[in-house]
Formats: C-alpha cells, structure tokens, sequence
C-alpha cells in the first residue's frame, strides 16, 4: 500500500497476527481492535437489529430457538450473532450447525500455544465478568 498516491488509508480485517510489527517490517503502525474494544463490537458479528431485520427480509424470526442456535458472543455488551449461520438458515430456513467443517482450529491451537500474558489476562477477565449468553461457556 506503500507508495499509492491514490490511497489514503486503509482497513485490512481478517488478518491473525502472526508477529509483532516494527520499523523494520513492511507492515508496520498497524492499529490492532480486538473483541475487547467496545467502540466496534457490533463489527464482529450480526447484532440483534441486523440479525431480525435479516430473517424478517426472509419471512422468519428471530425467536428463542435461534437465539439459542446461533448466539454465541457478548463484546462489549453487545449481542453478537454467528453472520455464517444466520445467513445459511435465512436461505435455507432450517435450524442445523452451520459452522461445522468451515475451519480448523490450526490458528486457534497456535494462537493459544503462543499467547502472551496479556492475553491470558483479558481471557481470564472475559470468564470472569460471565461475558457469555445463555449458558455458553
């Protein structure tokens, strides 16, 4: 991105961070927001008003049994829904696990074998204040 006149800024999501950034990398002053930032916790996910405005579009509703299907997340007090599976049951209007066979957890197992302090820390924080919905935990 370096170099492009045409660019002012940019937004790169997605990206698993893989070592810190520096001075000497090509990627560097990167600014990092977690699920811990609550100024964009409705970005990780469907909210409850874009998730029942999704299933009204698709003649459903978002009842206790979805509810119960495909929330999964609370960032920032905000209730976030799974954007796979809401999406897959709107199209095919059947209730089923969606988010099976869509990854492995190779970054997640590497993630967790490396995670530094402060991770541990906001995990811990996280299990504490029973940031969780409906019995998930």
């Amino acid at each position: 991105m370096k170099g492009n006149s045409s660019l002012g800024q940019a937004l790169i999501t997605g990206v698993q961070r893989v070592a810190k950034e520096s001075i000497f990398s090509q990627f560097n002053n990167a600014r990092v927001y977690t699920v811990m930032h609550k100024q964009y916790a409705s970005y990780f996910g469907l909210t409850v008003g874009e998730t029942e405005k999704l299933l009204t579009d698709y003649g459903l509703i978002l009842d206790e049994n979805v509810r119960m299907k495909y929330v999964g997340y609370r960032f920032g007090g905000v209730e976030i829904y799974n954007p796979w599976s809401v999406l897959n049951y709107a199209d095919i209007g059947s209730l089923d696990n969606y988010w099976i066979n869509t990854s492995s957890n190779l970054l997640v197992k590497q993630a967790l074998r490396t995670a530094d302090k402060r991770f541990w820390e906001d995990f811990d924080q996280l299990l504490h204040e029973k940031k969780y919905l409906y019995g998930l935990r």
